[in-house]
């Protein structure tokens, strides 16, 4: 893809093949001082449906926060970052190719965070969620090996979906109790720590507008736990292309998320009555593509804050 000046200013991804990887990132960090699923279109999650299309593009008001006084952190991120999403149902195929040396960061995507406060294990009729029992496989221990040999990181996919109006009853109930909140996080750093992954991205999409905040205090409660767990564990999410429905510069901060990953696909999608491109540069059924997105992401914070997810996989229409 040949990238407007605004997009080579910041980190450009290459995200979520369905063929081979999945998401392949590009992460050139900015020298400047700074001022995070993606929807893999998977199977239908627990809570019966499967992530939905992003949103139309919106200016949002940032809500600043205090950031504690001292040094900033450290990120946990290459000089360029080379991210990519590996989906449950591609781990430990065949034709799964995982290009060791171009990744710097895979992220397993996923498991399901409940409205209670806990990591999904077993659905309601007692089966192993599929991303799960992929999580626990030796296909996912031997990719953890290999990625770590390598020295790329692998990251968590925790994922909570709300796009009907049932899903956004729970993901509301999780973010307003600071009880399930604080349960989650205990849970989330206690698989890491478990299974020695190298941290945890965050697909929560769309965040209902009524917990705009509490989402944003959640990010930070999971950066604080990760910390206390150990230094230099990675924290990022995705966004929608709605960015005013996130407070980026806070999400974003030193005591946030590393990077935010923008979903920068799906602005055509299978649905649509018009072939053509899944990420245009100008125009999809939104009336948006990239350029704009990426602008928008640009004027609220800065480009080493930014990982732009490109499609790494095609759509058919019979026309």
């Amino acid at each position: 893809m040949s990238a407007s000046p605004p997009v080579r200013a910041a980190a450009v991804a290459l995200a979520i093949g369905l063929l081979l990887l999945g998401a392949v990132g590009f992460f050139p960090r900015a020298t400047a001082p700074a001022q995070p699923g993606p929807s893999l279109s998977p199977p239908p999650t627990s809570d019966g449906a499967a992530s939905g299309p992003t949103s139309s593009l919106v200016a949002g008001t940032p809500t600043p926060l205090p950031t504690p006084a001292g040094p900033p952190r450290v990120r946990a991120l290459a000089d360029r970052e080379v991210f990519g999403f590996l989906p449950y149902w591609k781990l430990g195929q065949p034709t799964t190719q995982l290009d060791m040396a171009q990744l710097t960061t895979i992220a397993y995507f996923g498991i399901e965070a409940h409205q209670d406060g806990r990591l999904i294990r077993l659905s309601k009729s007692g089966a192993v969620p599929q991303g799960w029992a992929g999580f626990e496989s030796q296909a996912f221990a031997d990719t953890l090996t290999a990625a770590h040999a390598a020295h790329v990181r692998v990251v968590l996919t925790v994922q909570r979906f709300a796009w009907t109006a049932g899903q956004a009853r729970r993901t509301v109930k999780l973010l307003q109790s600071p009880t399930a909140r604080s349960s989650l996080v205990r849970d989330i750093v206690g698989v890491v720590q478990d299974r020695g992954i190298d941290g945890i991205n965050l697909d929560w999409e769309p965040v209902p507008p009524a917990v705009r905040d509490d989402y944003t205090t959640f990010v930070r409660e999971l950066r604080a736990g990760l910390d206390g767990a150990k230094a230099g564990l990675q924290l990022t999410f995705d966004l929608t292309t709605a960015l005013g429905a996130y407070d980026l510069p806070t999400l974003a901060a030193d005591d946030g998320a590393d990077a935010a990953l923008v979903m920068g696909y799906d602005y055509r999608v299978a649905s649509a009555t018009r072939a053509g491109s899944t990420a245009p540069l100008d125009t999809g059924d939104a009336g948006f593509g990239l350029r704009a997105t990426v602008a928008a992401a640009l004027a609220t914070i800065a480009p080493d804050r930014i990982i732009l997810g490109l499609p790494w996989y095609g759509r058919a229409w019979s026309t």
